[in-house]
């Protein structure tokens, strides 16, 4: 092979390893808006799971294997979840399923504000479950802030 051969392959070669990466900035905004949305979901779900390891560790006082089991348990059951619930979604359409899920969300952040007793972690002194500030209980115990807001009431 003579080295004009080489590099018309190795020129070949690296325009289809580039293409695909130029035709993204001609993507439209829905895609761009769509990736964006599940890059950050991705970074919050990976980074809460290895939260939620260290708290079942230093503060339900489980070893680090039952604390990876017990997040095993729950990506587990977040996977069944989602293969049972993504073919209710397709029987009963995306806005009903969207307004579902949001209704869901917004009674279970009630029942978590009015409810501290049956909260599992409220005596770790760190989750307000009980204030107003219920729904950013989880940037709280992660960055083992005190300084909690005063909300007037």
């Amino acid at each position: 092979m003579s080295t004009n051969q080489e590099d018309s392959k190795f020129k070949a070669a690296l325009k289809e390893i580039i293409a695909p990466f130029l035709s993204l900035f001609k993507a439209s905004r829905a895609l761009w808006g769509i990736n964006i949305s599940y890059l950050l979901e991705g970074f919050a779900y990976f980074g809460m799971l290895s939260l939620l390891a260290m708290y079942f560790n230093e503060y339900v006082g489980l070893n680090d294997i039952l604390a990876d089991q017990m997040v095993g348990v729950l990506t587990a059951g977040i996977t069944l979840a989602m293969l049972v619930l993504g073919a209710t979604v397709d029987l009963v359409g995306v806005r009903r399923s969207l307004l579902l899920a949001l209704v869901l969300m917004l009674t279970g952040r009630f029942f978590q504000r009015r409810t501290r007793k049956f909260f599992i972690a409220r005596d770790c002194g760190r989750l307000p479950t009980s204030s107003p500030w219920s729904v950013y209980s989880g940037w709280y115990w992660a960055t083992g802030s005190t300084n909690r807001p005063r909300i007037r009431q």
